[in-house]
C-alpha cells in the first residue's frame, strides 16, 4: 500500500480530523457561554501557540539552511582539497581546489576512479593507503603525485579517514609542490657548495673552548678532507687541530692557535700529518673570541691555507743555492791554485833564463 503524503495543509486536516473521530464524543449538549468563552480562549492561546512554533520552525530551517550554504562554501572554496570516495576508489564528492589539482572539472569527475588521476609511479602507494584506511578505521596519510591534465604533475599530501560503515572515506588534499620546488633548489644549492668547497685549497673552522680548557670545532668549511684526509666528521671528533700537528710544532700551534687569549690574534705555519703519512704544510690564522667576558667560553675562529706546495719549492730553491754555493768555492779554490802553479811556472823559467810563460794580473 502507498504511503499518504501528510506534507501538505489538506492531507494534514483530513488526518486531524481522522484522528478527532477516533477519539469519544463530548456531550452533545449546549456548552454554557462561560463554558464557550473558555473554549474559545483555549483555542486561541494554542493557534498562538502554534504560529509561535511555526516562526520559530521557520526561524530554525533559515537558520539550517544559511549554515547549510556557509558549510558549502567553506567546502566548495576552501584552500585545500576535500574528497569524499567509496571504498572502490570512485569520487563521489569533490570541492574545487580538489578539481583544479587534478585538472578536471568537477561535473566531469563525479563517479570516476581517484586512482586514475594518481600517476603510474605513485599508484601502489595511493593502493596502500586505501588498503589501510578501509581495514584500520584510523587516520592515514601518504604523498602521491598526480597528473593533472595540461598541467606539470604536482606533488600531494593526502590525508583520510574512513566512514563508520566503511562505505566511504574522507580525504583532504594540501599541495605541497613548491615546497618540493624549494627542497630541490636547496640540494642543488647544497650540491654547488661541496663542488666549491672541493675545489677551494683553505679551510675555515671555529673551534669553542670551554671554562675547563675543552676544544670541539663545531663548524667547518672548506678542503678539510682534501688538505688532511680526513672527513669533517673525523676531524670534529678529534676536538682540534692539535691532534694532527707534528711534535716539532705542537709548542708553535699552542701559543698562536689553542693559547690564544680573547681579543687577540695569531698567524704561524704549521706541519699537519696527513691520513697517508705525509707532511702537509699550512699557513694558519686564528683569532680567539670571549663569548660572555674573558674567563670564558671562547670561540677561536681559524682559517689554514695548503702552503706545501710553496714549502717544496722554497726547500728546492735553497737546496740549488746551497749547491751554486759549494761549486761555487770549489770553482774559487780551483782557481786560487792555477794561480800559484802558473807563478812558480815563471819562477822556474826565469831561473832557466827563459821568459815567463804566464802573465798573471793582481
Amino acid at each position: 500500500m502507498k504511503e499518504e503524503n501528510i506534507s501538505g495543509p489538506g492531507n494534514l486536516r483530513q488526518k486531524a480530523e481522522k484522528i478527532l473521530n477516533s477519539k469519544p464524543k463530548v456531550s452533545d449538549g449546549q456548552l454554557s457561554v462561560k463554558e464557550a468563552l473558555k473554549l474559545i480562549h483555549e483555542l486561541e492561546v494554542h493557534q498562538i501557540e502554534l504560529e509561535m512554533q511555526n516562526k520559530d520552525l521557520a526561524e530554525a530551517k533559515t537558520t539550517a539552511q544559511e549554515s547549510a550554504e556557509k558549510y558549502a562554501a567553506l567546502y566548495d572554496f576552501a584552500p585545500v582539497g576535500y574528497l569524499t570516495l567509496s571504498n572502490d576508489a570512485e569520487i563521489l564528492e569533490i570541492n574545487l581546489c580538489a578539481s583544479q589539482m587534478i585538472g578536471r572539472d568537477r561535473s566531469l569527475v563525479k563517479k570516476s576512479t581517484f586512482g586514475f588521476f594518481v600517476s603510474d609511479g605513485s599508484k601502489p602507494v595511493f593502493n596502500r593507503f586505501l588498503e589501510k584506511l578501509f581495514a584500520g578505521k584510523a587516520k592515514e596519510t601518504c604523498e602521491v603525485i598526480l597528473t593533472p591534465a595540461g598541467k606539470a604533475p604536482i606533488y600531494v599530501h593526502l590525508c583520510g579517514i574512513a566512514s563508520r560503515d566503511g562505505e566511504q572515506c574522507l580525504l583532504t588534499l594540501v599541495d605541497f609542490s613548491r615546497m618540493k620546488e624549494f627542497e630541490h633548489e636547496l640540494q642543488q644549492s647544497e650540491e654547488r657548495f661541496r663542488h666549491v668547497s672541493s675545489t677551494i685549497s683553505d679551510i675555515s673552522y671555529s673551534c669553542k673552548v670551554n671554562e675547563k680548557g675543552e676544544y670541539a670545532i663545531d663548524w667547518i668549511f672548506g678542503a678539510s678532507e682534501q688538505i688532511t684526509g680526513y672527513t669533517t666528521s673525523e676531524i670534529m671528533a678529534m676536538g682540534c687541530w692539535g691532534k694532527l700537528v707534528e711534535d716539532e710544532d705542537a709548542g708553535s700551534f699552542q701559543k698562536n692557535v689553542n693559547g690564544l687569549s680573547a681579543g687577540s690574534s695569531a698567524n704561524c705555519e704549521l706541519r699537519l700529518r696527513h691520513r697517508d703519512g705525509r707532511i702537509v704544510w699550512i699557513a694558519s690564522s686564528a683569532e680567539c673570541v670571549a663569548i660572555q667576558d674573558d674567563k670564558g667560553p671562547f670561540v677561536i675562529y681559524g682559517a689554514m691555507v695548503d702552503i706545501t706546495k710553496r714549502k717544496l719549492a722554497e726547500e728546492e730553491l735553497n737546496a740549488t743555492i746551497d749547491e751554486l754555493q759549494r761549486f761555487h768555492r770549489l770553482t774559487v779554490g780551483r782557481e786560487v791554485t792555477m794561480i800559484e802553479l802558473k807563478k812558480e811556472v815563471n819562477e822556474l823559467l826565469r831561473e832557466a833564463g827563459k821568459d815567463e810563460r804566464y802573465r798573471i794580473v793582481g
